[in-house]
C-alpha cells in the first residue's frame, strides 16, 4: 500500500507520523525504517519521537538511494557481496581505461585535453568530471546506460561526438563485478513479478517504510517504491505548500515566454487557460510542483485529510498572510478577488536587511535576534535556525561576532573539513611545500601551526624570536642551491636555508668567532640559555621538515602506487603533526581517509602508478568535500547550509547572504552531459530546486522571516542586485500589503556599526545596535562641540612632577628624547607605543642596495675599515657576501664597489682628522639634582670622532652635539672636540664627504648641558614643543634672516621658510607626520596657525637648543 500524507506544516505531517506508529505493532523489536534526504530531518525526528512517546529507539534512518539498494538486495537484484559502483570506484576505473582508450578515435576529444599531461592532474579532473556524470546516469537515464551495455552498435547515441560515452561505461561494466543502480532496476522489474522472490521480499524489509519531508526523488526510485509497495506498506510524508491542485499553474515569466511562442497565432494570454495562482508558489514552485506531479501519478491513498492548517489563524502578521496565501493559492492586488492588506507598524514579520560586507550582515543580524528575545521572553536560541548559501565563507564572521558582547549561543553546521579543522589546513600545507620555494614566512607559518608546534614543543611566543634570529641569519628562501636550480634560478648558496642555518649552528658552536669566516661561513652571533634550546627545537623541526619534503620530493621524479603515497603521507604526519587530546579525531580522519581512498583503489583494481600531484589531488578533493559531523539541535542559534535543515519549522528563520552572484547557486554542467543535453519529466534542475529551498525557507518561519545580503560596494557605494528571489518577495509584499510612508520592509544599513542612526530614538524600530562599545564611539563622534574637542591639546595639564628617585638619568636617555621629546615623553611616561609594524611578509633575497639596505651596509663596511685600518674592498666583499646582505652575482660585486668607493672618501677624512688610538670613556656628573652618566666613546687624545654613512640632519648633528656638551662638562682639565664625518651633500653624485667640527667648549658646557636637562624634565611632564628637523630650520632661517631677531615679521619669514620640513605635501614627508606628534597636538599647524604659533614656545625651544649649536659648529 502506497500511502501520500500531505500537510504545509512539518509538525503536522509529524502529527500523521505518530498516528502510523501509535496503531502499528507494539513489538518493541520491531524495527522503524525512516527515509530522510538530510542529518537535520533525522535529528529533528529523533527529538520529536523522544518528545511524543518519552524515548526514540529502534529506528534506522537512510537516505533514498540506500533504501532503493536494500530493496533491490531483497530481491536479488543486486548481490550484496559485490561493491557498488559509486562515484569514487567509477573515478578509480575511468582513470585506469582511458589513457588506453584514448588511442581510439571516439576518445580525441579527451585525448586533445590530457595530452602533455605530465603529473595525471588533467586525467584525474577529466575523471571526476566523468565520474559524476555517470552516477547521474545510472539514476535518471538507466534504460540509456543498459542499451549500451547490451552491446548495441549504434548505442542510440544522436551525436558521433558522444559516442566515446557508451565505449567507456561497456569497459567499467565488463566482467560484472559491481552492482549499479541501472542494473538492480532491470532485476527488479523482472524479480518482482516472480512469486517465489516476493517471500524474499517480506522477510528482508520491515512491514512499512516512512518517507518524511522528502522534496525530490528520482522518476525511476518512485517506480521502485510504487511496485514495492503491493508487498510492504510505503508512507509518503509530503510537505506540499499548497492544499490545492497546483500542477499546471504558470509563473508570469511563463506565461510571457508562451506568448511569445504564440506571437503568430493571435490569440490572447487569457484563452491559454493558463492559471497563476500565487506567484511566489507559481515562480518558485518548479520543482515541488512537478515532484507532486510525478508522486500522484502513483496509486496511492490519502489517509488523512485533516493534517492542514492556515497560519492566518494563528496570527494575522505579513508572514502569515503570505503563508496563506500561497497554501489557499491567492493571489493578492489590486483589482483582483483578493485586495491587498494593511500592515500595522510594529508588524516586524519579515524584514530585508541590506548592508555593505558579510561582517555587516553578520553584526545586523545578531542586533535584530538580541531585538527579538527583547521582545519576546519566550523565545529561545534554539528557536532560531539562520542559513547560508555557503557556510564556510561566513565562519570566521559568525564566531567573531557572536562570541563577544551581548553574547549568543550557537553552532555551526556543515563546515567541511577543511575549514573546520587545523589539523587538515596544516596536513595539506606541509603536503604543498614540496612544490614551493619554501620561503621564511612560508616556514615560519608552518611552524605557527598548533599541532605542529606542540609536536617539536616551541610556543607561541617563540616564534617572534625564530623569525628576528632566521632574517638575521640571511634566510630567504630555498633549501639549498640544487632546490634554487630545480625552481629554475641561478644555484647560489647565499639565503638559503642550509646557508642561514649553518651560520647559526656555527654560532652556537664558535662564540668567539662571529665576527670572521670559518671555511667560507659567517659565524651569527652566539645566544645564550633558553634561546639556545628555542634554537635547538627550530633546527630540529626544520631539518624533519626538510627530510619529508626530500622525501616527497624524491618520490615526485617517478610515479607511484596509490599505497606507497600512502605510505608517504602517513609518514609526514607522524613526523610533523602532533597527535592530542583536541586533534584526535581529526588525525584519526586523516589516516581513515587515506587508507578509505586505497580501499577504493583496490576495489576499482586500479594498480597503475601515479603522480604526488595526483595523489595529493585525491586526498584534497575528500577533505574540501566533506562535511564535519555536528549536531544541530544543541540549545544555542542554529548556522547551517541552505539544504540541510529545509521545512524544519523554527519561530526565526535567517537567511544571510542572499547576493545575486550568492544565490541561486550556479551549476555549470559540462558539455557532454547528455542529461542535461536532452532532458526529460523527472530531472533535477538546479535553479528550480534552489528557489524552492527559498519558499521551503519562507515556509517554515513561524514568527519571523529575515534576510541579509551585501547589496552595497564597500569601496564605492555601487549597488550589487540581491538574489531574483529576494526581488520576487519584494514585489509580492509590495502587490499585497498597503504600508504607512515611514514603514520600509527593506532597510539599506550604514557602513559602520557605531554610526549615530543606530542609537538614536527616532531611527527606532529600523536601526537599532546592543552595541555598548560601538555606542560609545557613536557618543564622541556625536558631541557637538566635536570640531572644538579635537583642538584641545592632549595633555592640558603638566603631569606630577617625578620622584626623587627617577633624578638618575644616562646620556642615551637625553639623545634618545631629543631625537623626538613628544615621543619620548608619550613613550616612557605616559606608557603609550604604537604597534612597530615589522615587515615579516620580505623573504626575498637582495636584489639591489638601496636606502636603508644601503646605509646599514655602508655602516657596517665603514666601521670594518676603521677598526682593521684597511681599504682592501676585496676582503670586505668575502665577508658581507657571507653575511648574505648583497644581491647574487655580479650585480652584488659592482653594487658593493660602487658602495665601497663613498665608505673610502668618508674613511680617508676621518682618519686624517684622527690621531693616536681610540678609545670609550666612562663619564658622570651631576647638574640640578640629576645624576647622568654614559660612555663617551671613540675618543682619541684631544678629540672625540664620529663616522657615519649619511647624509647631514639635526638629529645626527644633534646626537653628536649632547655628546661633546656632555664630554666637556665632565673633563674640566681638559676640554676636547669633536669630528662628524658625514656624506657631503654638496656632491650631486653622492660621492666625497663633509666634516662638522664642534670646537671645545671652555666655561659655558654647563650651563649649556644645564638648559639641556631643565628642557627634558619639562618635557617629561607635559610635551615639549620641540621637533628637531623643523626647529633647526627655523632658527638657522632666523640667523640667516637678522641675526636671531625676534621681530614678528622676520619669525613668520623663518617659519614659512622651515614649513616644509613640518610638513611637505608634495612628498608626503614631515615631523607632522610622527603619530606621537599627531595624537598629542591633534594635527595643528604650528608654522601656519598664527595665534597658537605665538601662544607655543616653540620660538624659545628652537632657539634654546639651536643656537649654541650653531655658535660651535664649523665646517672643516
Amino acid at each position: 500500500m502506497f500511502n501520500i500524507i500531505k500537510s504545509n506544516k512539518l509538525e503536522y505531517l509529524f502529527q500523521g507520523f505518530a498516528r502510523v506508529i501509535e496503531n502499528c505493532d507494539k513489538d518493541p523489536f520491531v524495527l522503524e525504517w525512516i527515509c530522510v534526504q538530510s542529518r537535520g530531518m533525522k535529528q529533528w525526528i529523533s527529538l520529536e519521537i523522544a518528545k511524543k512517546f518519552g524515548i526514540c529507539a529502534n529506528i534506522s534512518y537512510f537516505f533514498p538511494k540506500d533504501i532503493i539498494e536494500k530493496i533491490f538486495i531483497s530481491l536479488n537484484c543486486m548481490d550484496d557481496l559485490k561493491i557498488s559502483l559509486n562515484k569514487d570506484i567509477l573515478l578509480w576505473k575511468i582513470m585506469g581505461l582511458l589513457p588506453e582508450l584514448i588511442k581510439l578515435p571516439e576518445f580525441q576529444g579527451i585525448k586533445n585535453y590530457i595530452k602533455d599531461d605530465n603529473t595525471g592532474i588533467r586525467l584525474f579532473q577529466v575523471s571526476e568530471k566523468i565520474a559524476q556524470i555517470f552516477d547521474n546516469y545510472q539514476v535518471y537515464r538507466p534504460k540509456m546506460i543498459l542499451k549500451w551495455q547490451e552491446n548495441n552498435e549504434n548505442y542510440g547515441i544522436k551525436e558521433s561526438s558522444d559516442l566515446w560515452q557508451p565505449i567507456l561505461w561497456k569497459k567499467i561494466v565488463d566482467h560484472n563485478v559491481y552492482n549499479h543502480i541501472a542494473l538492480g532496476t532491470k532485476y527488479f522489474f523482472e524479480n518482482i513479478k516472480k512469486k517465489q522472490l516476493i517471500k524474499s521480499l517480506s522477510k528482508k524489509l520491515p512491514q512499512r517504510i516512512s518517507f518524511f519531508g522528502i522534496s525530490f526523488l528520482p522518476p525511476v526510485f518512485l517506480k521502485v517504491l510504487e511496485q514495492t509497495s503491493n508487498y510492504i506498506e510505503i508512507n509518503f510524508f509530503l510537505f506540499s505548500p499548497c492544499n490545492q491542485f497546483w500542477g499546471y499553474i504558470t509563473s508570469e515569466k511563463q506565461r510571457e515566454k508562451i506568448s511569445l511562442k504564440k506571437a503568430e497565432i493571435n490569440i490572447s494570454q487569457e484563452d491559454f487557460y493558463l492559471e497563476q495562482g500565487n506567484p511566489l508558489l507559481a515562480s518558485m514552485g518548479m520543482s515541488g510542483k512537478n515532484f507532486h506531479l510525478l508522486v500522484e501519478n502513483i496509486d496511492c491513498y490519502e489517509p488523512f485529510s485533516d493534517l492542514w492548517q492556515d497560519p492566518i489563524f494563528e496570527s494575522k502578521t505579513m508572514l502569515s498572510y503570505i503563508q496563506s496565501d500561497i497554501l489557499n493559492l491567492v493571489h493578492r492586488k489590486k483589482n483582483k478577488d483578493k485586495v491587498p492588506v494593511k500592515i500595522p507598524d510594529n508588524d516586524r514579520s519579515i524584514f530585508i536587511h541590506c548592508c555593505y560586507s558579510p561582517m555587516r550582515e553578520v553584526q545586523v543580524l545578531k542586533d535584530q535576534l538580541l531585538n527579538l528575545f527583547q521582545e519576546n521572553p519566550d523565545l529561545k536560541p534554539d528557536d532560531i535556525i539562520v542559513m547560508v548559501p555557503d557556510i564556510n565563507c561566513y565562519n570566521s564572521y559568525i564566531e567573531t561576532v557572536f562570541s563577544i558582547e551581548e553574547k549568543i549561543p550557537f553552532t555551526i553546521n556543515d563546515r567541511t573539513k577543511k575549514s573546520d579543522s587545523e589539523t587538515f589546513v596544516t596536513f595539506l600545507q606541509i603536503l604543498r611545500a614540496s612544490k614551493t620555494r619554501l620561503n621564511l614566512n612560508e616556514v615560519i607559518n608552518i611552524l605557527s601551526r598548533k599541532s605542529v608546534g606542540l609536536k617539536f614543543n616551541i610556543l607561541d611566543h617563540n616564534l617572534k624570536f625564530i623569525h628576528k634570529i632566521s632574517q638575521k641569519a640571511g634566510i630567504c628562501w630555498g633549501i639549498d642551491s640544487n632546490h634554487r636550480k630545480f625552481h629554475g634560478f641561478p644555484e647560489f648558496h647565499e639565503n638559503t636555508w642550509e646557508f642561514g642555518l649553518q651560520r647559526l649552528m656555527l654560532g652556537y658552536a664558535m662564540p668567539e668567532k662571529h665576527d670572521s669566516l670559518f671555511w667560507g661561513i659567517l659565524p651569527l652571533e652566539s645566544y645564550e640559555g633558553n634561546e639556545i634550546q628555542i634554537l635547538g627545537r627550530f633546527a630540529l623541526f626544520y631539518n624533519t621538515l626538510c627530510e619529508c619534503l626530500k622525501n616527497l620530493a624524491g618520490s615526485r621524479t617517478r610515479h607511484k602506487t596509490f599505497d606507497h603515497w600512502v605510505e608517504v603521507f602517513k609518514e609526514i604526519l607522524f613526523s610533523m603533526i602532533d597527535n592530542n587530546k583536541d586533534n584526535k579525531e581529526d588525525y584519526k580522519y586523516i589516516l581513515d581517509t587515506l587508507e578509505d581512498i586505497k580501499t577504493k583503489a583496490d576495489n576499482a583494481m586500479y594498480f597503475n602508478e601515479i603522480s604526488f600531484e595526483t595523489a595529493l589531488a585525491f586526498l584534497e578533493q575528500r577533505i574540501e568535500i566533506t562535511e564535519s559531523y555536528s549536531t544541530f539541535f544543541t540549545g544555542g542559534v542554529i548556522f547551517c547550509n541552505l539544504v540541510p535543515m529545509r521545512s524544519v519549522p523554527f519561530k526565526v528563520v535567517a537567511l544571510m547572504g542572499m547576493d545575486d552572484l550568492s544565490f541561486p547557486r550556479k551549476n555549470i554542467s559540462e558539455s557532454f552531459d547528455l542529461i542535461k543535453k536532452y532532458p526529460k519529466t523527472g530531472d533535477r534542475i538546479i535553479k528550480y530546486e534552489e528557489k524552492y529551498l527559498f519558499l521551503e525557507a519562507l515556509l517554515c518561519a513561524r514568527q519571523n522571516f529575515l534576510i541579509t545580503y551585501t547589496g552595497m560596494n564597500i569601496k564605492d557605494n555601487s549597488i550589487i542586485p540581491c538574489s531574483s528571489v529576494i526581488n520576487e518577495l519584494i514585489e509580492t509584499i509590495n502587490d499585497s500589503f498597503i504600508f504607512s510612508e515611514k514603514y520600509n520592509v527593506v532597510i539599506n544599513h550604514p557602513l559602520q556599526p557605531y554610526n549615530d542612526k543606530y542609537f538614536m530614538e527616532k531611527s527606532r524600530p529600523q536601526f537599532f545596535s546592543f552595541s555598548k562599545h560601538y555606542k560609545k564611539i557613536a557618543q564622541i563622534i556625536r558631541k557637538k562641540n566635536y570640531k572644538k574637542h579635537i583642538k584641545k591639546d592632549f595633555i592640558l595639564n603638566p603631569l606630577n612632577n617625578l620622584s626623587k628617585e627617577e633624578y638618575f638619568i644616562t646620556i642615551d636617555d637625553l639623545i634618545s628624547f631629543f631625537r623626538m621629546p613628544v615621543e619620548y615623553m608619550m613613550k616612557n611616561r605616559l606608557g603609550i607605543i604604537f604597534p612597530k609594524y615589522h615587515d615579516y611578509s620580505n623573504d626575498r633575497e637582495p636584489i639591489e642596495i638601496h636606502g636603508l639596505e644601503n646605509y646599514f651596509l655602508g655602516q657596517s663596511l665603514l666601521e670594518k675599515m676603521l677598526k682593521k685600518k684597511s681599504e682592501n674592498i676585496k676582503d670586505f666583499y668575502i665577508y658581507f657576501k657571507a653575511l648574505g646582505m648583497l644581491p647574487h652575482g655580479k650585480k652584488g660585486e659592482i653594487e658593493f664597489k660602487e658602495t665601497a668607493e663613498n665608505v673610502k672618501f668618508l674613511y680617508n677624512k676621518a682618519v686624517s682628522h684622527i690621531s693616536g688610538d681610540i678609545k670609550k670613556i666612562p663619564l658622570n656628573i651631576k647638574i640640578n639634582n640629576t645624576y647622568i652618566t654614559g660612555n663617551i666613546g671613540n675618543i682619541s687624545k684631544h678629540s672625540r670622532h664620529k663616522v657615519i654613512f649619511a647624509k647631514p640632519s639635526f638629529k645626527i648633528i644633534l646626537k653628536a652635539w649632547i655628546n661633546h656638551v656632555f664630554l666637556n662638562a665632565v673633563t674640566n682639565d681638559r676640554k676636547y672636540s669633536t669630528f662628524l664625518t658625514l656624506r657631503s651633500l654638496r656632491d650631486k653624485a653622492n660621492k666625497g664627504a663633509e666634516t662638522i667640527y664642534f670646537k671645545p667648549i671652555k666655561h659655558e658646557c654647563k650651563s649649556i648641558l644645564s638648559d639641556i636637562i631643565d628642557l627634558f624634565w619639562r618635557g617629561m611632564n607635559r610635551p615639549l614643543i620641540f621637533f628637531p628637523e623643523t626647529s633647526w630650520s627655523f632658527a638657522n632661517n632666523l640667523v640667516k634672516i637678522d641675526d636671531y631677531s625676534l621681530d614678528k615679521n622676520n619669525i613668520y619669514k623663518a617659519a614659512k621658510v622651515s614649513s616644509k620640513k613640518w610638513y611637505d605635501s608634495y612628498n608626503q614627508t614631515g615631523e607632522s607626520l610622527n603619530k606621537y606628534v599627531a595624537l598629542c597636538f591633534k594635527n595643528k599647524d604650528f608654522l601656519n596657525d598664527i595665534l597658537y604659533f605665538n601662544k607655543s614656545e616653540f620660538v624659545d625651544n628652537s632657539i634654546k637648543i639651536s643656537k649654541p649649536v650653531i655658535e660651535n659648529i664649523e665646517q672643516v
